[in-house]
């Protein structure tokens, strides 16, 4: 073992063995306030870290607040267009599309594109030894299934208006089409205002197609 240390020896060279009572005693007091000074700078720097942690946690915290602000104000702000499509012909309508074209003036989106809730940050751990420093935790694979588009959701195509095509399908005899939801979000209370927007329906078995206007009154309370 004398080897070995030769080999590799330490930094700092142990201390000769004591040849005394008073020396065994005064070498413990040494060794044991030495320790205790290196426990309590242990402590201190948890603690440090613990407080670096905590106040960028207070700025994420802060900026999620901000963002829940500005999400249930644009909630607010946005309404909902749900359109029905009745087929009062004599026969059935096949491969139906329905076009559509809005002004400027707002944010719009489908059902799939709608804005999230910002997730709540976690706040870090308060405990002097935080179990997340001294562990590597194994990252597992996400198992989620995976979301197909739906074939029925309106799709949006911005330019300096918005054109919309809603596919719906085939459509019986006087069979009702409920389209999916469209959402349109105003920049502010005082921008949203009554608006017009047009339609053109195309079916595959239909040689005329079928065109109009309809009009969104909007009632600020």
């Amino acid at each position: 073992m004398n080897a070995i240390k030769e080999q590799y020896p330490l930094t700092k060279p142990e201390p000769p063995p004591p040849t005394t009572g008073e020396e065994l005693s005064a070498r413990l007091t040494d060794h044991m306030g030495q320790v205790f000074k290196d426990f309590t700078a242990t402590i201190q720097g948890l603690q440090g870290d613990r407080d670096l942690r905590l106040k960028r946690w207070y700025g994420t915290y802060e900026q999620y607040l901000r963002e829940v602000a500005e999400f249930e104000a644009r909630q607010l702000r946005t309404i909902q267009i749900d359109l029905m499509l009745m087929n009062m012909g004599t026969c059935p309508a096949e491969d139906v599309d329905i076009n559509l074209h809005f002004p400027d003036g707002f944010t719009m989106y489908n059902e799939d594109e709608q804005p999230e809730r910002p997730d709540e940050p976690s706040a870090p751990s308060l405990t002097a030894f935080d179990p997340g420093l001294a562990f590597i935790r194994p990252i597992m694979p996400d198992l989620m299934t995976p979301k197909f588009p739906n074939p029925h959701m309106p799709k949006i195509r911005k330019t300096n208006s918005y054109d919309v095509t809603v596919p719906c399908g085939s459509l019986k005899h006087e069979y009702v089409y409920n389209c999916k939801t469209l959402y349109l979000a105003f920049d502010s209370f005082e921008g949203a205002n009554s608006f017009s927007f047009t339609y053109n329906i195309h079916a595959a078995n239909a040689p005329v197609s079928q065109e109009g206007e309809l009009h969104v009154i909007l009632d600020k309370v």
